[in-house]
């Protein structure tokens, strides 16, 4: 057990670790924001204040680097916390719900239910970010249940949350979430395939076509 000068030193190598990881997770080094951020958790204790925002950073770098063998534990310490944060409960909602897109198909239902569960309490709380990382989810989703057109109206939607947020991270993932959104084969009218890369010009541009069968979520 550590005793109040082990913690504080704890604390300060957890901050100076954690500036490190931001600032590679702005940088898109991945790997690095990762390893900072699981460093910088493994230096605090379970009841110090600043675990919610380091794993929410962690949750981030993992899930983003492809790391997935590290998600759950992070994911189920930071719904941990969530139990008595609401805002950090929609965070390891949208994040469990991103886990789950990557890792088990056969589970897109409950991945649907838990985007949007946190878009909903992202709306509440105005988190733009949030909206950003929640919409993005569900475009993913969409898009491998075929149902393209929705999903790019949630690409729409957290490109807009993204901007309004001024979140950089956001928009910029968004823009490398939409060519695997968007750039698949679908069939046309008369059953024939044709690449739709039209779509990802538009989307990229801001002026969208209009679209068969396309329907709002709102």
């Amino acid at each position: 057990v550590l005793d109040d000068h082990g913690r504080e030193l704890g604390q300060r190598a957890a901050g100076l670790l954690a500036i490190a990881a931001r600032r590679s997770l702005a940088q898109d080094d991945l790997v690095a924001a990762s390893s900072l951020a699981t460093r910088a958790l493994a230096c605090l204790d379970d009841e110090a204040e600043e675990r919610g925002e380091l794993l929410l950073l962690a949750a981030e770098a993992i899930l983003a680097s492809g790391d997935l063998a590290q998600a759950p534990t992070v994911l189920e310490d930071l719904a941990a916390l969530g139990a008595a944060d609401p805002d950090l409960a929609a965070w390891a909602d949208a994040y469990r719900a991103q886990w789950l897109d990557l890792t088990d198909p056969s589970r897109l239902d409950e991945v649907e239910r838990l985007a949007d569960h946190a878009t909903e309490r992202f709306v509440e709380s105005g988190d733009g970010s949030g909206q950003a990382k929640a919409h993005l989810v569900r475009a993913s989703v969409l898009a491998r249940r075929g149902r393209l057109a929705d999903s790019e109206v949630e690409l729409d939607r957290a490109m807009g949350a993204a901007r309004e947020a001024k979140d950089r991270r956001r928009l910029v993932a968004t823009l490398g979430a939409a060519p695997a959104v968007l750039e698949t084969y679908v069939p046309t009218v008369t059953g024939a395939k044709e690449k739709n890369g039209l779509r990802l010009g538009a989307f990229c541009t801001g002026s969208r076509p209009a679209h068969r069968n396309s329907r709002s979520l709102a």
